[in-house]
């Protein structure tokens, strides 16, 4: 034995040993008898030992009292506390042993009294609190009146009881709303209940229903209490007659309510269990703002109310899987992915993984494809706003996660159930009773009436003004009249009677005859079009019509509020007036709350904040004396601390934080005064520290969410004041359609148009709630329509409904629940949809009294069946389908497993590929089954299976047979229609292809057991029913009443029961096959006939169709494929088919003709390329020589230029010399001609060739040089033959002549002479030195100056030239 066990050993035996008096408690034994009774594992025993004993209840009282110490409060007591507040403890002696033991802890009041002085000193820890809010709560509810009026006024207490609301601790948190819950009864004056009525059980549980939240708090959410709902027989209870009404709406409220969160809760709990979640959890998130305006302000939409914004740490993983990082890429994958942080879905916030709010997702998609992304989200109540906020600003991790709970389709029912005071036509629907007569209506005229009566069977046509004869049979004709004559008529209509035609003939009276606006509801978007068009059909305009909502047809999509508001009502000068007052009030509530979220951001907690908040928070005004630091009276002096250092206003305070004594003050005054602050442990100074920083903090959050209260509320108003446009065209129209959720969501408006009658189709898979919100004060009439005996209104919730049998009956239309009060009702009789074969089912089943119309009589059988009604019987298993994604249909999804069957699938498949081979097309059949799973095993197969015929079921056949294009079959191609049960009711097909998936040994059929559901999956079809399933585990089912026990004795009494697919072929009637496994399709009927050859000669005339036995039997147009096989005349072989022809010309000469064209044409290309080449290399070497020139003769011009200005400066040089004395100042000097050479190479003209001389006479008779030039390079030769260089005493002549304004005839007769380089040199150097003489004022009468050139002899010619140059 251990030590542990024999230490218990010995408590139990101390634990006898006291309560029977055999020993006393005293200082040792008082902490082991605590112990011996909270470690027994037996509770009710223990405690039920303790009451009884003789000295039981004076030593537990003994021990509480005899050690009265924080420790003790923190130790034994809250684990004694602890241990009776077990639920086993609660029950015992109902209450009454649980009080006894109360009674002896907190009378007399020597413990209570030190317990309270503890918790308003915050020394309690989390322990501790949780004991002294539980005590508290058990002696308000479980004592007299009289005997807890002490403790509702400790309750009452601020002090004691706001801590606990504030704790970090959800069960304290609950506790203390009991606590208030019941004081306030208290304190009003109201009758509460106990524990298990209404309120008290978290933050928002309410006696009035109409102040709790509809979206659910945190601690909501995790509280494990059982909600207050009650059963439906209150009807039944005269004890409700007086507040019934109050009562009723109250109950479809919390009903309703706790179907949405049981879905919210069942998915937290799975999510929970799942390593991998399949909701999208966005870690690691920061808060980034408190005012959630969207991006762009100039696109902004009405009505966005108040919110956060949060900020992911990353990239969204989904982002960086597709590789997305343009913004318009990120935002086209949101909008693919809707259902990925769908709008308006409810999201988890969590703080250290600890629940704090459940959000709604505000889907800005501007803040989304931002990298980061940002998300905004809602918050709903004021605690949550408050507490989300305070938890926010310190918070370390933030997640969110969200849940696929469409609070969408809860939210505006029970806002509109919250906002109705009153039940109109309440005598009707919540106090009839059996025998009870209504008051007739007289709103139809008297003799239009009597002529239904009299003649029931007659032309309605001119009687109500119909576009076309209408005939009713009696039992129609019967609930016209109950739906024109009574203030609450009931149709009911069983499947195919056209009860949807009723309806219509009602409305279309009504408007004939009377001005009362109706209001038409149904559930679905799709019923509620069918309905609406065929009140079109029976003569209703569009005019008298409007739909509200959205996803509308496209013959209502005119009908739409939309619509009409495009081409309508416009907004007066009252309301632009009305919405400029609200905008500029949101504007500055807009600015307010900013400034209060900056406030919000900035504010760090610190000892001066903390000082502030000591100062003026009455509850801490110990705190604030204790940590006020003395004042010295003397003047100018002041208090210092060691080494002088002045002592600071926040010293004590600091000291006392910091777990340290008050330091220089420790035997000051203020410091003995407040001994108890000073006495108090590390840890409960740091509770009361975050006490008091939690509520700095909420003073902001609690400022923060009033701004954003008002925010919404303005925001609110001026949606209404938009809205008041749709009310006009409310007001102005006779019939309004909508859905049961729109009618809740419009209720204002419809309330404003003052509808007169609530005609609601298909009542009987309608929430009675639902029906209730769109009963406006006005309604004076109620016509419902519907069928109690096909599906129930559809609940998430299983405890809930009828089925769990535990009276709460939420899936109870209110159609159902005034037959079941023999509410009087008419039933039409005939029905017009199924063949006698497949009526006989239901009738067998559920409608007795139902009749077959003359039109469902001699059908045609079903082509390829030997039978129009079949049941496959298989025994092949079932398996679990746990997985199920949210892919597949919003209104689909389910958190539990689901069943499939991989045989039923092939075999549909199979079936359904047979039934198109027999002509019928995709819009003919529907494939059903109850199950998700299945349904997505049938989808994925359909997906996968790349079988012609199953991909295109209408026209495989027509292409086939060459009556239809193939082009024009893909444009005609119809996806294949699969369902649920559930969500095919009031829709039908010609045949129904219905899976059954269960089979197991166990006989479980699930929800396949309820009766509803079996008539509803027999009367969807017209001409043929197959279903497959096993029979044996239908027939072990254990439902309390086995509708399928009945049905399947009946089949197989009537041979319908077959082993397989009773197939036969059409064209050999007597040739026969039972299709059992999926391959016998392909072996026994591989086109849709028998095995036989079809034999049909083709349109060739020479060969039969290839095919097996099939159905097609016009052939004329079928091609023939035989193949043909003969030579060329250049000796090629070659084939084709029968229906081409031989081929012309040979593929084979063909193809050699166009390879040698091929290679002529690659010949030709490739030489155009070269010559391209060469044209472009031939223009850039042009291009390159012109920009050379360019450069050149740049070039040459700036030097040119640069001589000019020189050549000018030596002249202005030498007139200013001249105009000065010639003997002061010393002459300018010229330089050698040869020297100013700009060595620029100059072009002109070609002469003839001539001899040169050199100094004074200069005779030349040499060969004539080449010209020289500084730019020596052959590119810059001139392109013009007829031109050269100048040689470099031509080219300063011609300097001189262009810079220095030189003239000279007889030096430019010399220099356009050819060659001559010295003589031309020469003469320019005497040219020169006359210039200088001139310029210095020299005499060159000395100088003698000629030039002699002679002629070349043999030339015939010669002469002698003597010029004088000056």
């Amino acid at each position: 034995m251990s030590a542990s066990e024999i230490r218990a050993t010995h408590l139990n035996k101390l634990f006898y040993a006291i309560i029977k008096g055999e020993k006393q408690i005293t200082a040792r034994t008082f902490q082991q008898f605590l112990e011996s009774i909270y470690t027994q594992p037996d509770k009710p025993g223990c405690i039920y030992k303790l009451t009884k004993a003789p000295k039981g209840l004076s030593s537990l009282q003994a021990s509480i009292w005899f050690e009265l110490s924080a420790e003790f409060c923190n130790g034994d007591a809250a684990k004694l506390l602890k241990y009776l507040s077990s639920t086993d403890i609660l029950t015992l002696g109902n209450g009454t042993i649980l009080r006894s033991i109360l009674k002896a802890i907190v009378d007399p009041a020597i413990f209570w009294d030190y317990l309270v002085q503890m918790s308003m000193e915050g020394k309690l820890d989390r322990e501790g609190q949780f004991g002294f809010a539980w005590l508290l709560c058990q002696v308000i509810y479980l004592l007299s009146p009289d005997e807890n009026a002490p403790f509702r006024e400790v309750a009452s207490e601020t002090s004691v009881i706001q801590p606990m609301l504030d704790s970090n601790d959800m069960e304290i948190r609950n506790l203390a709303q009991r606590i208030r819950h019941k004081v306030s009864g208290y304190d009003s004056g109201a009758t509460v209940g106990d524990q298990a009525g209404p309120g008290g059980r978290h933050d928002n549980d309410f006696i009035d229903f109409r102040a709790i939240s509809i979206i659910p708090t945190a601690d909501e959410v995790r509280s494990t209490d059982p909600a207050f709902i009650r059963p439906s027989n209150m009807f039944e209870d005269e004890a409700t007659r007086e507040n019934r009404h109050g009562v009723y709406l109250d109950n479809q409220f919390r009903l309703l309510r706790e179907d949405m969160l049981y879905e919210i809760r069942e998915e937290l709990r799975v999510d929970a269990k799942r390593t991998n979640s399949r909701n999208p959890r966005l870690s690691g998130l920061t808060l980034v703002d408190v005012h959630y305006q969207p991006e762009d302000r100039t696109r902004k939409r009405r009505g966005v109310r108040w919110g956060i914004v949060l900020r992911c740490k990353s990239d969204l993983w989904q982002f960086q899987r597709a590789k997305l990082s343009k913004l318009e890429k990120r935002k086209d994958w949101l909008q693919d992915n809707r259902s990925f942080l769908k709008h308006q879905s409810i999201a988890c916030l969590k703080v250290e993984n600890e629940l704090i709010a459940l959000t709604t997702i505000e889907r800005d998609e501007d803040l989304l494809v931002r990298n980061p992304p940002e998300i905004a989200l809602h918050i709903e109540g004021a605690a949550s706003i408050i507490r989300a906020l305070v938890k926010l600003k310190t918070a370390a991790s933030i997640t969110l996660i969200q849940i696929n709970t469409a609070i969408f389709a809860y939210q505006p029912i029970l806002k509109a159930i919250q906002e109705t005071k009153d039940v109109p036509l309440e005598q009707e629907l919540l106090f009839w009773d059996k025998g009870k007569q209504q008051q007739p209506l007289s709103v139809i005229p008297p003799d239009t009436i009597a002529s239904l009566e009299q003649n029931p069977s007659q032309d309605l046509q001119s009687l109500l003004g119909l576009a076309k004869p209408v005939k009713l049979d009696s039992s129609q004709s019967a609930s016209l009249l109950e739906g024109l004559t009574k203030t609450v008529s009931l149709i009911q209509g069983p499947p195919g009677t056209g009860k949807s035609f009723i309806g219509a003939l009602l409305a279309k009276s009504l408007r004939f005859f009377t001005k009362q606006k109706i209001l038409v509801v149904c559930y679905t978007n799709h019923a509620l079009d069918q309905f609406l068009e065929d009140l079109m059909d029976i003569g209703i305009p569009q005019s008298d019509m409007v739909r509200l909502g959205g996803k509308s047809s496209n013959r209502t999509k005119c009908l739409t509020l939309q619509h009409r508001n495009q081409r309508e009502n416009k907004l007066d000068r009252n309301d632009w007036t009305q919405i400029k007052l609200l905008q500029e009030e949101i504007r500055q509530l807009d600015q307010s709350l900013r400034t209060a979220a900056d406030l919000y951001y900035k504010t760090t907690i610190k000892d001066p904040e903390i000082w502030v908040y000591l100062e003026f928070d009455q509850s801490s005004e110990d705190y604030f004396d204790a940590f006020s630091v003395p004042r010295v009276s003397q003047k100018g002096m002041e208090t210092v601390g060691r080494g002088g250092r002045k002592i600071s206003e926040f010293y004590l305070l600091n000291r006392w934080s910091t777990g340290r004594d008050a330091g220089t003050f420790v035997r000051h005054d203020v410091a003995k005064v407040a001994a108890h602050i000073w006495e108090m442990s590390l840890p409960a100074r740091q509770a009361k520290l975050a006490e008091w920083k939690d509520a700095i903090l909420r003073e902001q959050a609690t400022l923060l969410q009033k701004l954003a209260q008002d925010y919404d509320r303005a925001q609110k108003e001026l949606d209404a004041v938009y809205e008041s446009k749709d009310r006009q065209i409310l007001d102005s129209t006779h019939i309004i359609g909508c859905t049961t959720t729109a009618a809740a969501m419009y209720r204002d408006c419809i309330t404003a148009a003052s509808p007169d009658l609530l005609m609601v189709e298909e009542a009987g898979e309608i929430l009675e709630s639902h029906i209730l919100t769109a009963l406006s004060q006005t309604v004076k009439q109620l016509i419902l329509i519907g069928d109690h005996k096909q599906l129930r209104p559809k609940v998430q919730s299983y405890e809930l409904t009828i089925e769990k049998g535990e009276g709460y009956d939420l899936n109870r239309s209110l159609f159902e629940r005034l037959v079941l009060k023999n509410f009087p009702h008419t039933t039409l009789h005939q029905q017009h949809r199924m063949r006698p074969e497949i009526s006989a089912l239901v009738r067998l089943l559920t409608y007795p009294d139902l009749k077959d119309a003359p039109s469902t009589q001699g059908r045609d059988d079903v082509r390829g069946l030997r039978m129009n009604v079949v049941f496959i019987q298989h025994s092949e298993p079932e398996e679990d389908n746990i997985e199920l994604d949210h892919i597949l249909e919003n209104t689909e999804t389910s958190h539990k497993s689901s069943k499939r069957n991989p045989y039923e699938v092939q075999m549909v498949l199979k079936i359904l590929k047979y039934l198109g081979q027999q002509g019928y097309r995709t819009d003919q059949v529907v494939i059903l089954t109850p199950y998700l799973g299945q349904l997505r095993a049938l989808r994925q197969a359909l997906l996968k299976d790349n079988d012609p015929v199953l991909n295109d079921l209408d026209s495989h056949d027509l292409v086939r047979a060459g009556l239809m294009d193939p082009a024009a079959a893909q444009v005609a191609k119809k996806p294949i229609r699969l369902a649920t049960i559930d969500n095919y009711q009031g829709e039908e097909s010609d045949i129904v292809i219905a899976s059954l998936t269960r089979s197991n040994k166990e006989g479980k059929i699930g929800f396949m057991a309820q009766e509803q559901r079996v008539n509803v999956l027999l009367s969807r079809a017209r001409l043929g029913l197959i279903i497959i399933g096993d029979s044996d585990t239908f027939l072990r089912a254990k439902a309390p009443t086995n509708v399928w026990r009945k049905l399947i004795e009946y089949l197989k009494n009537n041979g319908n029961i077959c082993s397989g697919l009773p197939a036969r072929c059409e064209k050999h009637p007597k040739k026969t096959a039972d299709l059992k496994t999926p391959d016998d399709f392909e072996t026994k009927c591989p086109d849709g006939g028998c095995t036989g050859p079809c034999g049909v000669l083709l349109a060739c005339n020479m060969h039969a169709c290839p095919s097996k036995c099939h159905q097609i039997s016009d052939h004329s147009k079928m091609k023939c494929y035989h193949l043909f096989q003969d030579n060329c005349p250049q000796g090629h072989s070659r084939q084709w088919e029968c229906h081409a022809g031989p081929p012309d010309p040979c593929p084979s000469c063909e193809e050699k003709s166009e390879l040698a064209e091929k290679m002529k044409r690659v010949a030709f290309l490739a030489q155009e390329r070269r010559d391209k080449k060469e044209r472009d290399h031939k223009q850039k070497m042009a291009a390159i020589d012109d920009q050379i020139k360019e450069k050149h003769d740049a070039l040459r011009d700036k030097h040119l230029e640069a001589e000019r200005k020189r050549a000018l400066a030596e002249k202005e040089q030498e007139l200013s010399y001249l105009s000065g004395s010639h003997t002061k100042t010393t002459p300018p000097s010229h330089e050698n001609s040869s020297s100013r050479s700009s060595g620029v190479s100059l072009q002109v003209p070609t002469s003839s060739g001539s001899n040169q001389g050199s100094n004074n006479d200069v005779v030349q008779d040499t060969p004539p040089e080449p010209s020289l030039s500084r730019q020596q390079d052959d590119v810059s030769a001139p392109r013009n033959s007829m031109e050269k260089k100048l040689s470099l005493a031509e080219a300063e002549w011609l300097r001189q002549k262009q810079v220095e304004g030189a003239n000279n005839d007889a030096i430019d007769k010399i220099m356009s002479l050819g060659g001559l380089e010295k003589v031309k040199q020469g003469i320019l150097d005497i040219k020169a030195r006359v210039e200088v003489a001139q310029s210095q004022g020299a005499s060159i009468k000395e100088d003698r100056f000629s030039v002699a050139m002679l002629g070349n002899p043999g030339t015939g010619e010669w002469r002698q030239l003597r010029d004088h140059i000056y």
